[in-house]
């Protein structure tokens, strides 16, 4: 019998409107402009999923179009939390939050601000 570390209650295949919703139509990250994309923190690329935990909404000048948007300047983006190490688990890795500081994203879709 092998452990598994992901817990029961994870739903995959969370769609990116989903994820919009959840953001209230706000980019994350600026809360200047609309989130029109669900932005992957760990990339799909190292292993990625669609969970609650692991994406967030995005406008496309904080996803990849400006000059420090998440894919276009990894390592600010890694500090802030917006892009994961694959083996790092998103739901305990904290992301800068536009207007709610530092938060972990669950795999319930619950965002619960980080206290120090």
């Amino acid at each position: 019998m092998t452990f598994d570390p992901v817990p029961d209650l994870i739903r995959y295949n969370v769609r990116s409107d989903e994820i919009i919703v959840r953001e209230h139509g706000i980019c994350c990250r600026c809360g200047a402009r609309a989130a029109t994309e669900s932005h992957h923190r760990q990339l799909r690329s190292r292993g990625g999923l669609d969970t609650w935990a692991n994406q967030v909404g995005l406008c496309a000048h904080c996803h990849t179009a400006g000059d420090d948007a998440v894919h276009r300047n990894v390592e600010l983006a890694t500090f802030e939390g917006w892009i994961v190490a694959s083996w790092e688990d998103p739901a305990t890795v904290p992301l800068d939050y536009h207007g709610r500081g530092r938060v972990l994203l669950d795999y319930d879709s619950s965002i619960n601000e980080v206290v120090t």
